[in-house]
Parts: structure tokens; C-alpha cells; sequence
């Protein structure tokens, strides 16, 4: 095949030069396109396999739709915003559900102060938290109490706690 391809080449210089710049145009051509599928094949990787909360963008995607520059010199890695920490979503239960309500409360001698008076309840910590009986749904409110002296307010000695509270469930 190589010989009849010879053959069919023309003996004029300037035909062949004009026959190998229409090559060399193809073949640019070709490379522009070959590095816009690679780049277009990357980011559809990186969609594919990488973060989810990076997605790509009408813009992003706006590049591959019949141009056949390649914008190498950007690089979507260093675009990536920082991450918020994500907080626990706080969903505040009906109020339909039945309640019940169970005080988690410091032993009786936790309630004597170092100084001997007897402390009082100055607040009360409270949590929702759904429980789930089969057919049947309540809510536990678990409360604890607070308890401080007002005769000292743990002023005099300072190694005492001023407020006592029962370790939540």
C-alpha cells in the first residue's frame, strides 16, 4: 500500500507543500480535540469519583459544548471552597406526642455544701429524645436540676464546686 500511496504523490514542490500544511492543519486540529476530550473526560471523573459537594457547574460543563480551545491553565482543584462543619439538624418534636418526664437528679448528700448549708435549685437542663415502642411513640424529656449554695456561694473554700449537676443519661 505504501507504494501506491507514492506513487499517487505529485511531483510539483508547491502541491506538496500545500498538501502538508492542510495535514499539519488536521493534525492541530485533531490535537485540540483529542485535549478537549481529555480535559472533558476529567472532569467527569472528577464528578463521577470525586467529592459530592463539588459538582460541576453549567459553566464548567458550558465548555465542552463546540469549542475546541482547552482551558488547561485552569484548575478546578484550587476552586474548592472550605467546608463548613456541619451542625446536628434540631427538629423540635410534636407536641402531639405524649411526654414523659424523668429528673435525673444528684444523690441527697451531693445536696449539703462544704460549709454545711444546704444548696438550692437554681435551674433545670432539659433534652428531647424520641423513643420508639413498636406501634407507639413518646418523648422523653430528661430533666436535671441545678443546685448552688446561697449561704456561700462557694466563696470560702475554693477547691468546692459552687454548681452541682447530675451527669446526663
Amino acid at each position: 500500500m505504501k507504494s501506491s500511496r507514492r506513487k499517487a504523490l505529485p511531483d510539483d514542490p508547491a502541491l506538496l507543500k500545500k498538501m502538508v500544511m492542510e495535514l499539519q492543519e488536521q493534525s492541530a486540529a485533531k490535537e485540540a480535540e483529542l485535549r478537549l476530550l481529555r480535559e472533558e473526560n476529567r472532569f467527569l471523573r472528577f464528578g463521577k469519583f470525586g467529592p459530592k459537594a463539588d459538582k460541576l457547574t453549567d459553566e464548567q460543563l458550558g465548555l465542552f459544548e463546540g469549542e475546541l480551545e482547552c482551558p488547561c491553565e485552569e484548575k478546578p482543584e484550587e476552586e474548592h471552597k472550605p467546608r463548613k462543619p456541619r451542625s446536628k439538624p434540631t427538629r423540635p418534636f410534636s407536641d402531639k406526642l405524649p411526654r414523659e418526664e424523668r429528673v435525673h437528679d444528684i444523690p441527697e448528700a451531693d445536696k449539703v455544701c462544704a460549709c454545711g448549708a444546704e444548696m438550692s435549685e437554681i435551674s433545670r437542663e432539659s433534652a428531647e429524645r424520641l423513643e420508639v415502642i413498636p406501634r407507639q411513640f413518646k418523648v422523653i424529656v430528661d430533666v436535671r436540676p441545678k443546685y448552688t449554695c446561697k449561704a456561700c456561694e462557694g466563696v470560702e473554700d475554693g477547691d468546692a464546686q459552687t454548681v452541682k449537676i447530675a451527669p446526663p443519661p
